[in-house]
């Protein structure tokens, strides 16, 4: 596992939210729109 993955995996243990946890979230409380979520992680998986 690289350094990465490592701090990664962490964080996340930590409770890290990614971005497009986040984005989930914004979408549940009506402050933004799937399509803009998508748009806006699509490159962060």
């Amino acid at each position: 596992m690289e350094a990465r993955d490592r701090l990664r995996a962490q964080a996340k243990q930590e409770g890290m939210r990614t971005l497009r946890q986040s984005g989930i979230q914004a979408i549940l409380d009506g402050l933004t729109t799937m399509e803009e979520v998508i748009r806006e992680t699509l490159s962060f998986g």
